[in-house]
């Protein structure tokens, strides 16, 4: 999983920083699984983001990498959402999870969330 040199802080301001400077990106919603009861989790963290246009954030994927050099990554979804799965060179895994703005959005799994940015109101 995460390399222990890495600076999950250093990570997570650069979410928050780019749901802010981002006018699409209306709510960002951050979950740590490293407080799950799990052994080894599948993803280090798991970033919901309510946007304007999900069909924007996925047709091009160039934004992940403004967190980190990714490994790979890989896109599902349906109707409600859509997912992009990221291994980060670091060893850092992410499950980003796109919502519409005109859809509802869903209690994150896990015991820590934090919200980064609220542009709903």
């Amino acid at each position: 999983m995460i390399d222990w040199e890495y600076d999950s802080k250093k990570f997570l301001y650069k979410i928050k920083k780019w749901g802010t400077l981002h006018p699409e990106v209306r709510f960002l919603l951050y979950t740590d699984h490293s407080t799950d009861n799990i052994k080894n989790p599948p993803f280090d963290y798991t970033v919901s983001a309510v946007v304007n246009d999900c069909y924007e954030f996925t047709r091009k994927l160039y934004w992940v990498n403004f967190f980190g050099q990714s490994a790979s990554h890989g896109l599902t979804g349906d109707e409600e959402k859509q997912v992009v799965l990221v291994d980060y060179a670091n060893g850092l895994k992410v499950k980003f999870v796109l919502f519409e703005s005109d859809q509802p959005l869903k209690n994150a799994s896990g015991k820590y969330s934090k919200v980064l940015v609220d542009k709903l109101l």
